[in-house]
Formats: C-alpha cells, structure tokens, sequence
C-alpha cells in the first residue's frame, strides 16, 4: 500500500486525519511526521482494526500519543519504528485478527519514551531513549545498543537478550543473555540457561541459577536477594574479569565448574560492582 503521513499538527488518528483518508487498515503503511509536540489522543485505539504493515514516528515529531489508561492500539507485521525526538508513546499490540496481537519489531531509535502496555512484541532493537514493558507485555529478543530500559515482571522469560551499551533492567526471566557493553541488571528469581559478559559489560546478578557464564568483564552477585548455584554445567572465566562472589547480605552465591582461559585470574572486588 502507498505510504499515508498523518496531518500536520493533528491530534487525532481518526481516518479523516490521514493523506489518504483511510489511516489505518490491513496492511497499511503509516507515517507520523509532524513538526509538533501536540498531544495525540484521540481515535488512538485502533485495535479493531487488522494488523497494518507498519507504523513509523519521525525525529520531526516530540509530543505525547495514547495515555497509561487509553494507549495507542494496533498491531504490525513488519513494526513500529519510534523515532521520535521526545514525548511518551503508550502503546498496545492489538488488532482484530484471530492470532496473539503480535507485532514483529518495535524499533525505538529516538530520545522519547515508549511504554508497550500489552501485547505481544517479537523483538525489540533499541539504540537510545527509554523502553518500558509491562507485566502485560511478553517480549521474545531484545537487542539494544544505548539508551535505558526496564522489562517488568511477566511469567513468560525473554529468550535472548543483546546488550551491546546502555542500562537494561529486566525484572522478567531471560533463557539467554549476551552483554558485550552497558549495564545488565537481572533481579528476579529464574534460572538462565547461558550468560555471557564481554570485557564492556557488566552484570548485577540479584536472583536465579546460571547453568554456563562465560565472564570477560564485570560480573557482581553483591545483591544477591536468594542463594544461587553459578555454573552448574560450565563457570568460565577469562583474563581481567572482574568477579565479586559474595553478597552485602547473608545469601551465598556458589561458583562451580570453573576453567580460567588465556590464564584467567578472577578478581573479587571489595564491594559490588555498580552496586
């Protein structure tokens, strides 16, 4: 479908609002790009509708779409690109196809907020800014290069999870974790199947079991909120890790299966790393 730009300084997704006075519809391919920082909210529920293409905000566009109580609705199958210069999107997965209200990629690249309140999202791709996901929200794989984010508590665990810079909060399992750069904080209580941590990354392990860990950079157990078994299959440390093994409180944190590469020599530091 051609591409429909929503009209300049509009508050309202409504059809008429739209280039092509449809907006939204199956398969669409919107954009948002207008000069403004006005609030958008109205006709924002758009979940009854199936799922468009994609939904993409411009750097050109700061303001405020959807509300904590009335959020964006829809649904995309190829994503919504958030690039917008500030403002908070609040925003569901949903649409009326008879499937999980899955959208395939939320790509946030600009300095706003966007708070995904429902819904499923295959992936998440963020390089600065601030993503929220909530306890209504299952989330697949993440990657993310800068900027901040927080997944709260969702009984479904992320799968894999890319950190490459930036601070990730997660409060939600994850099977598998990869931190090259930036600050991972995993506080829950579930086990991970692997972990990796690159010499720029750095770990605050608070909860949950490690089966392998490979460490090449920071990795801290200091608060620890339960005892936890690190390394049930394989501990790997490699040379210049920095490793702090016991907690500021009385949990104990159990470091098995350890094999110390290119001569490896874990450090504990006197107190928690970014603690």
């Amino acid at each position: 479908m051609a591409l429909a730009y929503l009209t300049e300084g509009s508050t309202t997704l409504a059809a008429a609002a739209w280039s092509d006075a449809t907006g939204f519809a199956a398969g669409a391919t919107l954009v948002i790009d207008s000069l403004g920082s006005q609030n958008i909210q109205t006709a924002v529920d758009q979940s009854g509708v199936a799922a468009i293409a994609y939904l993409s905000v411009s750097a050109n566009f700061s303001g405020n779409i959807g509300t904590a109580t009335s959020p964006l609705k829809f649904e995309a199958t190829t994503g919504f690109y958030n690039d917008a210069s500030g403002g908070v999107i609040y925003w569901a997965s949903a649409s009326s196809d008879v499937d999980p209200d899955a959208t395939t990629l939320l790509s946030h690249t600009g300095a706003g907020t966007t708070n995904c309140v429902g819904g499923t999202v295959t992936q998440i791709q963020q390089s600065m800014g601030f993503v929220n996901a909530g306890q209504s929200t299952i989330v697949t794989t993440v990657r993310q290069s800068g900027g901040s984010s927080f997944y709260d508590y969702n009984a479904t665990a992320i799968t894999n999870l890319y950190l490459m810079g930036g601070t990730c909060y997660v409060k939600r399992g994850v099977t598998n974790y990869y931190i090259y750069g930036g600050r991972f904080i995993y506080e829950v209580i579930a086990d991970v199947t692997s972990g990796f941590v690159g010499p720029n990354g750095s770990v605050d392990h608070r909860g949950g079991a490690i089966a392998t860990l490979e460490v090449g950079g920071s990795f801290t157990v200091y608060n620890l909120r339960r005892a936890a078994n690190i390394g049930t299959s394989t501990f790997t440390v490699w040379a210049g890790a920095n490793i702090q093994r016991t907690s500021r409180g009385s949990v104990v944190a159990t470091f098995q299966n350890e094999v110390k590469i290119a001569g490896g020599q874990s450090t504990s530091s006197g107190g928690g790393i970014g603690a």
